[in-house]
Parts: C-alpha cells; sequence; structure tokens
C-alpha cells in the first residue's frame, strides 16, 4: 500500500488519479438504477444529445478504467505515458463535453441558474490537458533515455 501511495503522490499524477477515479464516479452513477438525467434541468441536453444513459457511462468508465490502468503499469512497460497522454487527452475531451452539455440548457435559456457542474468539469478538463502535457514530457524523457 505504501509504494501505491508514493506512486500517487510523489511523481506529480495526482491529477490523474483523481480525474480517473471522476470519471469511475460519473460512470458509477450512470449506470445504477434509475434515471438521472431525469433529475434536474441540467440533465435535458444529455438526453437529446446523447440518449441512454449507458450510451455515456459506458465509454466513460472503459476510459476511466484504461486510466487507472495506464497509471498502474506507468513506466512497468514500454511506452505506458504514451496510454497516460491518450488517457489525459481523452479524459480532457470528456469533461470539456460534460461541460459544455451543462451549460447547454443555460445558454438556451431552458433554466435560469447556473450549475457548478459547468465550472467542475470545466477545471477538470484544464487539469487533464495540463496532464497530457506533463506525460507528453515523459515521452520526450524517454526517448533521451
Amino acid at each position: 500500500m505504501t509504494r501505491f501511495l508514493v506512486g500517487v503522490t510523489a511523481h506529480g499524477r495526482l491529477n490523474e488519479w483523481v480525474a480517473s477515479l471522476v470519471l469511475l464516479g460519473i460512470a458509477v452513477v450512470l449506470m445504477l438504477p434509475g434515471n438521472t438525467f431525469a433529475i434536474s434541468p441540467g440533465f435535458v441536453a444529455f438526453a437529446r444529445w446523447i440518449g441512454g444513459e449507458a450510451a455515456l457511462g459506458v465509454p466513460v468508465a472503459v476510459i476511466g478504467t484504461a486510466r487507472v490502468a495506464a497509471l498502474l503499469v506507468n513506466g512497468r512497460i514500454p511506452y505506458s505515458h504514451r496510454f497516460r497522454a491518450a488517457g489525459a487527452v481523452l479524459g480532457a475531451a470528456v469533461f470539456m463535453s460534460l461541460a459544455i452539455l451543462f451549460a447547454a440548457p443555460i445558454a438556451t435559456g431552458a433554466t435560469a441558474a447556473a450549475s457548478t457542474a459547468v465550472t467542475t468539469y470545466l477545471v477538470l478538463a484544464f487539469g487533464d490537458l495540463i496532464a497530457a502535457w506533463r506525460s507528453g514530457a515523459d515521452v520526450r524523457l524517454a526517448r533521451r533515455h
């Protein structure tokens, strides 16, 4: 457990772990019984553009799981930093998409109140872009060695 915690915190990858776990959390909530998209006007765009909850939950679960796997094997197999970079780019795309979908009801006037989800997902997207850049730096370092 200590080695795992050092791996999470010592190499500047805590943000990648947090983003991966957020993706997995989103996927779990979407795949639980019930109609998550029906609980808030903020989810109206999701139902319109994505369809069912599984249509969003399954791909997000795959991305989150792949990111956790890439973080676990990072440095132990060749090119693992590239998997981290790809996961971060995909994560940024998911978070940006979520921010846009939560902003849609505000932009169209369907709801008058803004959602904290918009800014939260924008911050997560920005963090994943930084993680992708850091992973790219790891790619350059690996080429030198």
